[in-house]
């Protein structure tokens, strides 16, 4: 059967499947008003199975959209990348990609990560009309480690589900500046100044823009101690119960320990700036994951603190 040149037919997959025909086309034609595309599914202009449909109607697994081709549509095609052959991939499987991200680079925008994932993935996840594959959780440009990507919607509605009810399990390293010696379980009101890029101490544990509370929690274990630098420093690990933009960074800071090289939030210099990498990470019933240390961090350890303070430093050389 021949595709009639005056409409364009998309069929409904496995990560469109159950939505309202509106939102689909509201994602399709980014350029139209919600108004404009009501009145061309009253007209039938937009069909469902070639038949008229209400807005609010669910799609099924194989339904066939036909849309005019006269609309402009927003380009479903994969984004144009280098080759994806360099991805430093942890573990893969239907519904998530998980990297050991490096040092230096976004998890999206320009020149992050994400063109390469999308072309890497290009044939390996089901076409869809309203789904694109992306991060499910923030790690900053300079923090290095684990960093999921969903694959599929399920898989980012599992994750984004588990992050919710604090299923998620997330555990750093960094080298603070001074002597902590006891373990300790960090709380503050958070406030981003969005103009300064800094996290603040606030005094309102509801964040007004967004009505949800904005407490930071961080616990810290103490593993070694050093003196080769005058400050005194301590090599933790920190669990994280909360995910506030720059969390770890601002609470050490907050607390008379920023992360070693954090000039940003208070800490000494130290050449090639802070350290902090996401080692391992745990979601029930799918996840348990562990990336190996950045080979910079894991030298930076030995010539600090020895031998055998940090399991998972990975390789020497």
């Amino acid at each position: 059967m021949k595709q009639d040149p005056e409409v364009r037919s998309f069929s409904i997959g496995e990560n469109d499947q159950g939505k309202r025909v509106d939102r689909i086309l509201r994602n399709l034609l980014p350029q139209y008003s919600l108004g404009f595309i009501y009145k061309m599914i009253r007209k039938g202009s937009i069909t469902l199975n070639r038949r008229k449909v209400a807005p609010t109607h669910r799609v099924a697994l194989g339904d066939i959209l036909t849309v005019p081709s006269s609309l402009r549509m927003k380009e479903l095609t994969p984004l144009e990348s280098e080759s994806p052959a360099d991805l430093p991939i942890l573990y893969e499987d239907e519904d998530f990609l998980v990297l050991n991200k490096p040092k230096g680079i976004t998890a999206h925008g320009a020149h992050s990560l994400l063109p390469s994932i999308i072309l890497y993935l290009q044939g390996k996840t089901p076409y869809s009309l309203t789904y694109t594959p992306g991060p499910l959780h923030r790690l900053d440009r300079n923090t290095t480690g684990i960093l999921v990507f969903g694959k599929s919607l399920m898989g980012a509605r599992l994750f984004s589900s588990a992050l919710r009810n604090g299923l998620v399990e997330k555990h750093y390293v960094t080298i603070l500046t001074g002597i902590l010696e006891e373990p300790a379980r960090w709380e503050h009101v958070l406030q981003r100044d969005s103009r300064k890029k800094r996290t603040m101490l606030g005094t309102d544990p509801t964040d007004t823009s967004t009505g949800k509370r904005s407490i930071g929690i961080t616990e810290v274990f103490p593993l070694a101690h050093s003196t080769l630098l005058p400050s005194g420093i301590t090599l933790v690990v920190l669990q994280i119960h909360t995910g506030r933009t720059h969390q770890i960074r601002a609470q050490a800071s907050f607390e008379g320990h920023p992360l070693l090289g954090d000039f940003k939030y208070g800490g000494q210099a130290f050449r090639g700036g802070y350290f902090l990498h996401a080692f391992r990470l745990r979601m029930p019933d799918r996840l348990d994951l562990q990336a190996p240390l950045p080979k910079a961090f894991a030298v930076t350890i030995r010539t600090l603190f020895g031998e055998g303070h940090f399991p998972f430093l990975g390789p020497s050389r």
